[in-house]
Formats: structure tokens, C-alpha cells, sequence
């Protein structure tokens, strides 16, 4: 008997219902994964088949009603385990090819199936949730099926969580709590934005790094009609009092060119200032802090009625709302009489300066991406699932949540692994195999899956 310990790691891949918004394709190619002889242990040997988070999209799980809705407090926010338990019914319905494979390996000897909850599945962490899906990979009472929020092994030197809660935009206060009312702030941006842009459109990805660079998109793809809707839907997300905590834009950072894959996590997440009120705006930065956004959007005022009207009307709500205010105050404000938006252009909306300086996609980042810095903080700080980590016990760190499959040296002689995605058309399958035989030093490396074979 060898004795050999092995774990399999993959994540985001996405499990939806919605036939627009689901993004998982590969039903076929995880089957064949499973069926490999790394996942078919050896006797005496052990292997841990690790989904890394998100494993399913119950965020995106939705009604074709809901994507369809023209005003955002018409979506209904509020979930129970009864409700999640019903996505889950039509994800298994969706992919129940996934479900059987996922089952079949479940019930070898020598393997266990361990799920950590991400954000899109956060809803795991509720033991009825959990029940549900062990009922469909027919796993009941079999110690070859773990719910965990993250998956640490000294024998792999390895430590891995799904990475969302050191994301400012995905993180939970309590992590532990099962409540619509404390989400994470991205819940209620899918929730109420970006699911409804990505059914006009699904080649927008639902990646972190495709939320703050969502803008950016729009202005590449040049639709000034979908362009008008986001700007609609962006407002009435940031204006919904159902939202306790909203999205922040991703740090500013240099330009500067270097060696790491070019990326959009740098770019301002959203045209703040357009929702921002008045006071918040001024000649140079009327609708984003980000000088791209701001002179496409100029641009886009300019030609495009679909697009004066929906600025028009957030400038006409924010005008109202204020001369309410100020009768409120006892000050004299003339209230207007509540009308359609006009489609003319408003004196106030600055002119476009001249051309753009060129596609936000070709400009790169200065520095390593952003989880490669939540990597290294776990030997510093401590993490929020357990105490910080020691170089000596854990030389491997996984993440998933960003979608950008990396192997990287951090300072401390550690690794640092993403497994990236299945779920984008063009993902190449990351797959990260750590092992471990009795009398060798332990291994972990990034492999793609193509051709049927782990390479």
C-alpha cells in the first residue's frame, strides 16, 4: 500500500439554471475529468476532490421575469433555505449529468468530495442546503462528502479557501450568517445590475474583474441602447434602499507595463459621480473619476438620445427630489411637475474633449494581480478562517473567486495558486493537483485539462 495522498482542486465553475445566464458548458469534459486515474486512488491511498467555491451561481440562478425587469425593486432580493433549495432543484435539473458523475466518485473508496463555499454559493453554508445537495449526489450519511469553509492538510503543506473575503466587494462580516439582509455588497450588484446586463448580453462575463471593468465593456462593444439601460439600472441599484452596502470601486493603479497577464481590475468600477448627486460633480469628472468613462460617456450624451434620456432622468429625479428637500426645509424650492424624459441636451452635461486615448483592454496593470497580495497577507495577518499561516507548515496557498489561473513565488519562498475558471467560453480548464508519497516532499502544480488529459 503507497500510502499516497493526493487532492484535486477546481473552482468557479458557475452551475446555473438560467438558460442566458448560465455559464457552465463542461458537464462533459468534468465527467471525463473524474474517470481520470488521478482521481481513481490506489488501495492505501487517499483522494480529496476540492470544488474551491462557487461551485454553483444561485446569485444568477434566476427567472427569465427577473432578468426582464425594468425596475430593480421589482426583483425580489429575499432568500430562505426553502428558496435556495429550489435553484438548487433547477441547477440539478440543468446539469444532472455533473450531479451523477460528481455522486459516482463520491462513492469510491479512498475519495472524498469536499465543497467550500464562495459567494455565489454562499448559501452552502446552511445545513439544509447542504442536506439538499447530498440528496442529489445520493451521498447520504457517507463520510465521503464535506461542507467546509476551507480546506487546510499538513501532510500537502496546503492551505485553500474559495479567497472572496478579502475581496471588499464579495466579503461577509460574519461569514457564518444565513441572512438576505447582511449579503455580501456583489449580491445585490448581480442581483439587481448586472444580471439584467448580461441577459441583454451574454458576452459580458460575471467574473469580479468583469464587474469593475463592466464600463469599459460598454464601451467597447458600442451599444448605446444597452449602454442607456446600464446607466438606468445602475442608478435605480444605487439608489434601492434594500441595499445596505454597496460595491466600491477597485483601488486606482499605475499604468505602467509589466510582465502580469494585462487586466481591468485596476479601473474604476463604475461612473460614481452619475449617481453621486450635484455636489459631487465638476467640469472634469461630471459622470466618472475615471477619464476614459468620463469622455465616452460625453461622447455617448452627445450622439445618442437613448443615452440623454436616461442621464436626463436621473438629473430630472435628483433635481425633484431636492426641491422636495428643500420644501422640507421650509426653503423656497420650486417642485416641477414630474414629466417623461427629454431626450435634448442639457446645458450642464460638459462636452466631450476630443477623442479617447485608446481601449481600456489594451492597458495594463502596475504590479501582481490583486490576489496574489490576499496570498501573502495569510503569513502576516490573520486570515479570517483560521490563524495566520507559517511558512514552515504551509508552502502552497490557494484561491479561487478571480478567475485568473496563476502560479506565483510570493516573497516568503511560499506558492501561490488560482484555479481560475470553467466557466468563461475561452477558460482552459485549470485544474491545481497537489501530492504527497510517504518519504517525498509535497508538490502542488497548476495543470490544464484538454484532450482528455490532465497536462
Amino acid at each position: 500500500m503507497s500510502g499516497l495522498k493526493r487532492a484535486v482542486f477546481v473552482s468557479d465553475l458557475h452551475l446555473g439554471s438560467n438558460p442566458t445566464l448560465d455559464d457552465f458548458t463542461r458537464d462533459r469534459e468534468f465527467e471525463v475529468l473524474l474517470e481520470l486515474p488521478a482521481l481513481k486512488p490506489g488501495a492505501g491511498d487517499q483522494v480529496d476532490l476540492v470544488l474551491l467555491g462557487d461551485s454553483f451561481d444561485l446569485w444568477q440562478s434566476v427567472s427569465e421575469n427577473e432578468c426582464r425587469q425594468e425596475k430593480s425593486n421589482r426583483i425580489d432580493l429575499e432568500y430562505l433555505a426553502d428558496s435556495e433549495a429550489q435553484r438548487l432543484a433547477l441547477v440539478r435539473a440543468k446539469h444532472l449529468r455533473w450531479f451523477e458523475a460528481l455522486g459516482r466518485f463520491g462513492k469510491r473508496p479512498g475519495c472524498r468530495l469536499v465543497f467550500i463555499t464562495g459567494n455565489h454559493d454562499h448559501s452552502l453554508i446552511n445545513p439544509a442546503v447542504q442536506a439538499q445537495v447530498t440528496q442529489y449526489l445520493g451521498l447520504d450519511g457517507s463520510a465521503g462528502l464535506l461542507f467546509a469553509n476551507f480546506y487546510e492538510d499538513l501532510t500537502l503543506s496546503l492551505y485553500a479557501d474559495h479567497g472572496n473575503q478579502y475581496d471588499h466587494n464579495n466579503t461577509y462580516d460574519d461569514f457564518a450568517r444565513f441572512d438576505w439582509k447582511n449579503d455580501c455588497p456583489g449580491y445585490y450588484f448581480v442581483k439587481l445590475f448586472f444580471n439584467r446586463i448580461e441577459y441583454r448580453d451574454p458576452r459580458v462575463d460575471n467574473s469580479p474583474s468583469g464587474w469593475s471593468a463592466v464600463w469599459h465593456w460598454l464601451r467597447r462593444i458600442m451599444n448605446f441602447k444597452l449602454l442607456a439601460a446600464a446607466i438606468r439600472y445602475y442608478w435605480q441599484y444605487s439608489t434601492d434602499d434594500r441595499v445596505p452596502q454597496r460595491i466600491k470601486p477597485f483601488a486606482a493603479r499605475g499604468l505602467a507595463e509589466s510582465g502580469v497577464e494585462p487586466s481591468l481590475l485596476g479601473q474604476a468600477a463604475a461612473p460614481g459621480l452619475l449617481v453621486a448627486g450635484p455636489a459631487a460633480r465638476s467640469s472634469e469628472s461630471f459622470f466618472s473619476a475615471d477619464p476614459e468613462i468620463e469622455e465616452f460617456l460625453r461622447k455617448a450624451y452627445e450622439v445618442s438620445p437613448e443615452v440623454r434620456r436616461a442621464v436626463n432622468e436621473i438629473l430630472e429625479t435628483q433635481e425633484q427630489n431636492e426641491a422636495t428637500r428643500g420644501i422640507q426645509r421650509g426653503v423656497k424650492r420650486e417642485a416641477r411637475p414630474v414629466r417623461k424624459p427629454s431626450a435634448r441636451r442639457r446645458p450642464e452635461v460638459p462636452k466631450p474633449k476630443g477623442a479617447p486615448r485608446g481601449l481600456a483592454a489594451e492597458r495594463g496593470i502596475a504590479g501582481p494581480p490583486e490576489d496574489v497580495g490576499w496570498a501573502e497577507s495569510l503569513f502576516s495577518d490573520k486570515p479570517y478562517f483560521r490563524d495566520r499561516l507559517d511558512v514552515r507548515d504551509f508552502r502552497y496557498v490557494l484561491f479561487g473567486h478571480t478567475h485568473g489561473a496563476l502560479d506565483h513565488r510570493i516573497p516568503n519562498g511560499a506558492t501561490y495558486l488560482n484555479t481560475g475558471t470553467w466557466a468563461a467560453v475561452d477558460a482552459d480548464l485549470p485544474v491545481v493537483v497537489a501530492e504527497c508519497a510517504p518519504g517525498d516532499p509535497p508538490t502542488a502544480k497548476l495543470l490544464r485539462f484538454e484532450g482528455g488529459k490532465l497536462r
